[in-house]
């Protein structure tokens, strides 16, 4: 008799959703990544700001600017933005593999 797999229990997660989970977690970390750093772009650029906006006027238009860059360089990112999110999915993705190649190389 051969067993093929081992049984899972409810909530307990199989090899492939474990892969799978750890993919998505990798991508949602590499949108959000790419969200900050279009949102330092945007700060960088002074994006938002109106010609002939005076400083004197606290930082309430400050904190505002602040929450619009940051709600659009979300949007970006989500819609695929500069591609710097897939850039870094592929990357470390081939990096993990590499790393899993060498493993079962060295124990052969």
């Amino acid at each position: 008799m051969q067993i093929t797999s081992m049984p899972t229990f409810p909530g307990q997660l199989d090899a492939d959703q474990v892969k799978n989970a750890k993919d998505a977690k990798l991508a949602s970390s590499a949108q959000k990544f790419e969200g900050m750093f279009i949102q330092q772009m945007f700060k960088d650029l002074n994006f938002g700001s109106a010609p002939g906006d005076d400083e004197s006027t606290g930082g309430a238009n400050d904190t505002i600017r602040s929450m619009g860059n940051e709600a659009f360089a979300d949007a970006i990112a989500k819609a695929g933005g500069f591609g710097v999110a897939k850039q870094v999915v592929r990357q470390v993705q081939a990096q993990h593999d590499l790393s899993e190649t060498k493993q079962h190389s060295t124990k052969v």
